[in-house]
C-alpha cells in the first residue's frame, strides 16, 4: 500500500514535487475528489493538494466530505488517499500560501460563525493550536498558556477575560474533537490507520482548545474595552434616570395634592381591583408579593402616585365625562381627531411612566368589564357583550396609535379570563397546544438555526443596501441629507459584531417597555401562543437555538433602527442614553424600531399602510390554525412567516413592488418603495452573477459543489429565492451559455415561482401533493393513502429533532445513509403511517445489535430513483446540520435534463400502484440492467447522433421518446415479476390486474360490471367485479378468476365503447 515517499520521515515541497509516485497519487486524488480536469504541473499538484488538506484540518465540511469520499471510493482510491494523508502529516511547509489557505478555509467553515461567541477569532486560534500540536509543540504551548494567564492576572485583567478564554477553549475544543474524530475515521477507512484509537481526535480537540484559549486572552482585552464602554454608558443612563424619576415624583405629589384625596383614592382603587394573574406585569410582580399584598403595593408607592397623577391630568386633558371609561374617551378622541396625543404623551413623560405602566388603567377597566359580564343575567349579558366588544376594539385602536402596549387580541383574552361563561373548551385548547408543540418540533434541528442565521445575514445585506440607497435618494433630491451616503448603513453590522451596546439598548427598552419587550424577545416567536401550558412551555424551550438567533438579530435591529432615526435628526443614540432620556425618544421612532425588528425576523403583524393584504394572510392563517388544529397547520404551519416572506418579496422584487404606488398614484408610497426597489435590483444583479457560477447543469435553486453534487439551496435562499428564479430566466435567455429555456416555460417557471414564494412554508404535513392525493379519488385506496400520509407527517413532526442523531449516526454508517422507501406496495394503512412518522429516526441495524433477537431487517428498504443507478443515499448527512441544506448527487442524465429545462416527469411518471412503481424504479436503476435509464440515456447523450441534433427541442424530443420507451419496457418487466410472484403463491391474479381495473374509466367499468351481472350474476345489478374478484367463473369447460376475466374483457372491448 505504501510507496517510497511514505518512508521518508520529513517531507517538504521540493521532495514531493520531484517524486513521481506522489505527483501521480495527488493528481488522481484531485481529479477524483476535487473535480480538477485541467493539466497540472507538479508544483500546482502540490499546492492544490496542500490546500485541500489544510481545508480538511480547519473546515469541518471538507473533513466530512473526505470521510464520505473514503467510504465510497474503490480500494485503489482508499489506498491512494491513505498514502497522501500519511505524507501530509510529515510535511513541513510554512509559507504565506499556507496562511492564505487556512484563512479561506476558516472563512468558509460553518463553525467559524457558530463560534462567534468566542469573539470571532476562536476558529483561527484553534487552527493555530492544532498545527502546534502537529509540530510537537504541545508542552511549549501549555507553558505559553500558563504564562499568558499569569500576565493577564498580573496586569489586572478581569475574570471575564479568563472566562472568555475558557469559553473559547470549550467551544473550539468541542468542535475540534468532532473534526478530529471525522479525520481519524477517514484514516481508518483508507487503511492508513488500523483502528480508531481516539489519539488524533484528542490531539485535535486539545490543540483547538489550547489555541483558542491562548489567543482569546488578548482578544478578551478588546472585548473588555467594548463591554466597559457599554457599562459606562448604562451607568450614565441610570444616574440621569434617577434624577428624572425624582423630578417626576415631585410633580406627581403636586398634582395629587391639588386634586384632593377623593380623586387620588378613586384611581388607586381601580388599580387595586385588577387581578395580578390577568396581566403579565402583574404575574411578574406576584412572584415577589405576599398573599395579602395588592397589585398597587407591589408596584410601589411612587409608580402608583405617578399613574394616579397622570390619570387625573389626562382625564382633564380629554375632558372625561362622569361614568365614561378613559379607554373609550381616548379612542373616540383619536378617531374623531379631537385629542392631541402629543399632549397625552408629554403628561406620561413628565410623570416618568412608560406605556405598560399607564396601560394598567385600561387593563383594570377591561378586567372589570369581563368580571361584571360573568355575573350578570343572560339578558344583560347580551347587551354588555356588545359594549365589551366595543371596548376591545377601542383597545386595539389605542394599540395602533401607540397609546398602549396591549393589542385587541390580548384584551379579548383578558375579558375571557374573567368571564365564567366564555371558558375555552379544554379539549380544543389541548388540541391547539399539541398542534403547536408539533409545529415547534419542526424547527428544533441545528440545520434550521443555520438556515435562519444565514437568512439573517442575507437580510442584513439587503438592509444595508436599502439604507445606502435611501441616503443616495436624499442626497440626489436635495432634501435634508445625511453626512454621507453610507450614514447608518453599517449600524446593523456594528451592533451585531459589538453586541454590548445593543444589549444596553435592549436593557433600557425592557425597563421602559417591559410588556412590549417581552413580546418582542419572547421564546420561539414564530408561533403565536395564546395560553400558557406545559406543552407550550416545552415548545418554547426546545427551540432555544432559534430563539437565540432571532433575539440576536432583533436586538441588533432595534438598536440600529433607533440609531438611524435619531441620526437623521442629528442626534446620537449614545448621547440620548447617557442623558437618561431614552424614554423620551419620540413614540413614532420607537414604533418604527419595533416594527423594523419584527420585519427583519419575518414576524411582523402588519400595522402599516399598504400591508392590508399581507396582514389579512397572517391573521386569516392564524385564525384557521386556531379553529382547525392539525388540519390547517398540515398545509401551512407558519402563516405569519408566509405573509412576511411574501411582503418582503413584494417590496424588493424589481417593478412588482411599485405596482401599489403606481396604481394609487401615491408619491409618498413611491418614495417609500424606491430604496427597496433599488436594493432589489442590486440583489437581482448579485443573484445573476451567482447563477452563472453554478453552470448550465444546475436547476435555479442548486449550488454546484463539484463532482456532480449539488446543494438544494431553496431553504438557504428563503425569501430571496424568487431572485434566483428571475436570475435563471436571464441566464437561460443569454445565448453565451448552453443552458436552454424550457419548452413549456410557463409551467416550468410557474412551478418554480410557487416553490420560491411558498415552497419553504410547506415544510411538513399534507402539502400540495398530499392534498391532490387526498382528493384524487374517493373510490379506491388513494384517499386512504392520502389520509395515512397526513397522519404520518403529523406524527412525524414530533420526531424531526431526532434527525440530528440520524444525520450524525449515518455519517459513519454508510448503510444507514440510504433513503428509506415509504411506498413499496407492501404497506397497509398503518404501515404507511408508521414509515412516514419514523423516517426522521436513525436507521439502526437492530437485528445485528440485538444478536438476532429482533426479527427485523437491519436496514429499511432503500428508495430508488429512475434517474440514478443504485439505491438513493443521503450525501454527507452531517453536512446538512452545518449548512442547513441537503445535497443531491446528479447523474449525467439529470444534468442534461436540467440543462435543457426538462422536468423529471417528462420521462418517468409515477405509477398509481405503489408496487408496480417500486419494481419499475428498481429495474430502471439496477446496475447493468438493459433497462437502466441513466446508463442507456447517458450513452445516447454522448453519441454523435445526439450531438448532431439541430436544436434543443430536437434533443428534448429524442430523450422523451427514448426514455419513455425504456420506462415502458421496465414497467413490463415489473408487471411480469408481479405476475410470477402471484403465480408462485398460488394466487389467481396479481396487483397488475387490480391496477389495470382501478385505472379504467368508471364508464368502462360500469359496462363490464353490467355484462358480468347479466351473464354470471342475478341480472339485478347487484353483482360487482371488485367485490367478487376472488371468485371463480365457469365458462363451458374452462374456469377463470373474476378479476382475470374482467381485465381480459377490458383489453378486448373496443375503445370506442368507453365514450
Amino acid at each position: 500500500m505504501l510507496k517510497a515517499y511514505n518512508h521518508i520521515e520529513e517531507l517538504d515541497k521540493e521532495t514531493l514535487m520531484s517524486d513521481d509516485d506522489f505527483v501521480s497519487d495527488a493528481s488522481a486524488f484531485l481529479r477524483d475528489r476535487g473535480g480538477y480536469e485541467d493539466l497540472m504541473t507538479s508544483d500546482v499538484v502540490f499546492d492544490r493538494f496542500m490546500e485541500h488538506m489544510r481545508f480538511q484540518d480547519s473546515n469541518e465540511v471538507t473533513a466530512i466530505r473526505d470521510l464520505e469520499y473514503a467510504q465510497n471510493t474503490d480500494l485503489e482510491g482508499k489506498q491512494r488517499f491513505g498514502r497522501l494523508m500519511d505524507a501530509y502529516d510529515k510535511v513541513d511547509d510554512v509559507s504565506w500560501r499556507m496562511v492564505g489557505d487556512y484563512a479561506e478555509a476558516i472563512a468558509r467553515a460553518p463553525s467559524t460563525y457558530a463560534g462567534i461567541i468566542t469573539g470571532g477569532i476562536g476558529k483561527a486560534a484553534s487552527v493555530a493550536g492544532t498545527q502546534a500540536v502537529k509540530l510537537g509543540l504541545r508542552k511549549t504551548l501549555g507553558a505559553s498558556i500558563q504564562q499568558a494567564a499569569k500576565t493577564a492576572v498580573k496586569e489586572g485583567a478581569s475574570s471575564s477575560i479568563l472566562k472568555g478564554a475558557a469559553k473559547a477553549a470549550a467551544v473550539e475544543g468541542t468542535i475540534g474533537l468532532g473534526q478530529g474524530g471525522v479525520q481519524e475515521f477517514t484514516r481508518v477507512e483508507t487503511g492508513i490507520q488500523d483502528e480508531f484509537t481516539g489519539a488524533r481526535t484528542l490531539a485535535q480537540g486539545l490543540g483547538s482548545a489550547a489555541g483558542a484559549g491562548l489567543l482569546n486572552i488578548p482578544i478578551g482585552f478588546g472585548q473588555k474595552i467594548m463591554a466597559d464602554r457599554a457599562s459606562e454608558l448604562a451607568a450614565k443612563a441610570d444616574l440621569a434616570s434617577a434624577e428624572i424619576a425624582k423630578t417626576a415624583s415631585n410633580k406627581s405629589k403636586e398634582v395629587l395634592s391639588a386634586a384632593g384625596k377623593d380623586k387620588e383614592n378613586k384611581v388607586k382603587n381601580i388599580l387595586d381591583a385588577l387581578n395580578p394573574d390577568d396581566v403579565a406585569v402583574g404575574r411578574r410582580l406576584k412572584k415577589d408579593m405576599s398573599a395579602s399584598e395588592s397589585l398597587t403595593s407591589a408596584l410601589g408607592p411612587e409608580v402608583v402616585d405617578n399613574i394616579a397623577a397622570a390619570f387625573i391630568r389626562v382625564s382633564d386633558e380629554i375632558e372625561l365625562k362622569p361614568g365614561q371609561r378613559i379607554t373609550t374617551a381616548i379612542s373616540d378622541g383619536i378617531r374623531n381627531k379631537t385629542i392631541d396625543m402629543s399632549s397625552v404623551s408629554n403628561i406620561l413623560r413628565e410623570h416618568n411612566l412608560n406605556l405598560d405602566q399607564f396601560s394598567l388603567v385600561y387593563l383594570a377597566e377591561l378586567s372589570d368589564a369581563g368580571r361584571v359580564l360573568g355575573i350578570q343575567s343572560q339578558a344583560a349579558k347580551a347587551m354588555r357583550k356588545d359594549k365589551i366588544d366595543i371596548l376591545i376594539k377601542n383597545m386595539d385602536d389605542l394599540n395602533q396609535a401607540g397609546v398602549t402596549a396591549m393589542t385587541g387580541k390580548e384584551a379579548q383574552e383578558l375579558t375571557d379570563a374573567n368571564s365564567v361563561t366564555n371558558v375555552t373548551n379544554k379539549f380544543m385548547q389541548g388540541a391547539r397546544d399539541l398542534d403547536r408543540l408539533g409545529i415547534a418540533s419542526m424547527t428544533v434541528q441545528a440545520a434550521t438555526t443555520m438556515r435562519n442565521t444565514m437568512g439573517g445575514g442575507f437580510r442584513g445585506a439587503m438592509d444595508a443596501t436599502t439604507r445606502t440607497m435611501d441616503n443616495a435618494i436624499e442626497i440626489a433630491t436635495g432634501n435634508k441629507a445625511p453626512k454621507d451616503i453610507f450614514s447608518g448603513s453599517g449600524d446593523m453590522a456594528k451592533f451585531m459584531l459589538n453586541p454590548y451596546e445593543g444589549k444596553v439598548v435592549r436593557t433600557l427598552f425592557e425597563k421602559e417597555f417591559p410588556e412590549e419587550a417581552k413580546r418582542l424577545f419572547r421564546d420561539n416567536a414564530d408561533i403565536d401562543y395564546n395560553k400558557e401550558s406545559v406543552m407550550n412551555t416545552i415548545g418554547k424551550k426546545i427551540n432555544v437555538l432559534n430563539t437565540m438567533s432571532d433575539n440576536m438579530f432583533k436586538q441588533a435591529m432595534l438598536a440600529t433602527s433607533l440609531s438611524r432615526s435619531l441620526k437623521d435628526k442629528g442626534i446620537k443614540l449614545d448621547d440620548v442614553i447617557a442623558s437618561g432620556k431614552f424614554k423620551e425618544i419620540p413614540e413614532d421612532i420607537y414604533q418604527k424600531a419595533i416594527k423594523d425588528a419584527y420585519e427583519f425576523t419575518y414576524q411582523s403583524n402588519f400595522k402599516g399602510e399598504g400591508d392590508e393584504l399581507f396582514g389579512a394572510i397572517a391573521k386569516g392563517g392564524t385564525y384557521l390554525q386556531e379553529k382547525l388544529p392539525f388540519v390547517f397547520s398540515a398545509f401551512m404551519p407558519f402563516p405569519r412567516f408566509v405573509a412576511n416572506q411574501l411582503k418582503f418579496q413584494y417590496d424588493y422584487l424589481p417593478v412588482l413592488g411599485m405596482t401599489d404606488a403606481l396604481v394609487k398614484g401615491s408619491g409618498k408610497r413611491f418614495r417609500e418603495q424606491l430604496p427597496k426597489q433599488l436594493a432589489g435590483a442590486s440583489a437581482l444583479s448579485m443573484a445573476y452573477a451567482w447563477r452563472v457560477q453554478q453552470g448550465p447543469d444546475a436547476e435555479w435553486y442548486e449550488i454546484d459543489k463539484g463532482n456532480g453534487d449539488y446543494i438544494n439551496g431553496k431553504a438557504i435562499y428563503g425569501p430571496l429565492a424568487p431572485f434566483m428564479v428571475a436570475a435563471d430566466v436571464l441566464y437561460r435567455l443569454k445565448g453565451s451559455n448552453t443552458a436552454e429555456i424550457p419548452q413549456d416555460w410557463g409551467k416550468y417557471y410557474g412551478r418554480a415561482m410557487v416553490e420560491a414564494t411558498l415552497g419553504s412554508t410547506f415544510r411538513t404535513g399534507l402539502g400540495l401533493a398530499g392534498i391532490e392525493t387526498l382528493f384524487d379519488s374517493t373510490v379506491n385506496n388513494v384517499s386512504a393513502k392520502g389520509i395515512a400520509e397526513w397522519a404520518g407527517n403529523t406524527i412525524g413532526r414530533y420526531t424531526i429533532g431526532a434527525g440530528v442523531a440520524k444525520d450524525l449516526y449515518s455519517q459513519f454508517d454508510p448503510a444507514s445513509r440510504m433513503v428509506p422507501a415509504t411506498a413499496t406496495g407492501e404497506e397497509d394503512f398503518f404501515d404507511f403511517i408508521y414509515k412516514t412518522a419514523t423516517r426522521n429516526l436513525p436507521d439502526l441495524p437492530l437485528n445485528t445489535f440485538s444478536f438476532g433477537a429482533l426479527p427485523v431487517l437491519d436496514y429499511d428498504t432503500p428508495a430508488r430513483s429512475p434517474y440514478m443507478t443504485g439505491p438513493l443515499m443521503a450525501i454527507n448527512p452531517l453536512e446538512k446540520q452545518l449548512l442547513g441544506a441537503t445535497t443531491t448527487r446528479k447523474s449525467p442524465l439529470m444534468k442534461e435534463m436540467s440543462r435543457l429545462g426538462m422536468s423529471y416527469t417528462d420521462i418517468y411518471s409515477r405509477d398509481k400502484d405503489d408496487k408496480i412503481d417500486f419494481y419499475t424504479r428498481q429495474e430502471l436503476s439496477r446496475a447493468g440492467s438493459p433497462y437502466n435509464l441513466n446508463e442507456k440515456l447517458r450513452n445516447y447523450i454522448a453519441s454523435d447522433l445526439y450531438d448532431s441534433a439541430d436544436s434543443a427541442e430536437e434533443k428534448v424530443t429524442f430523450l422523451k421518446e427514448l426514455g419513455k420507451g425504456i420506462t415502458n419496457e421496465a414497467k413490463k418487466i415489473a408487471k411480469l415479476r408481479l405476475n410470477r410472484e402471484a403465480k408462485r403463491k398460488g394466487e389467481p391474479y396479481s396487483r397488475v390486474q387490480i391496477a389495470q381495473w382501478d385505472a379504467a374509466s368508471e364508464t368502462l367499468k360500469d359496462r363490464i360490471n353490467k355484462i358480468y351481472d347479466e351473464e354470471f350474476g342475478n341480472g339485478d345489478g347487484s353483482s360487482d367485479v371488485a367485490k367478487d374478484k376472488d371468485l371463480t367463473l365457469y365458462i363451458g369447460d374452462r374456469k377463470i378468476n373474476v378479476m382475470m376475466w374482467a381485465t381480459s374483457a377490458l383489453e378486448n372491448m373496443p375503445k370506442a365503447r368507453d365514450y
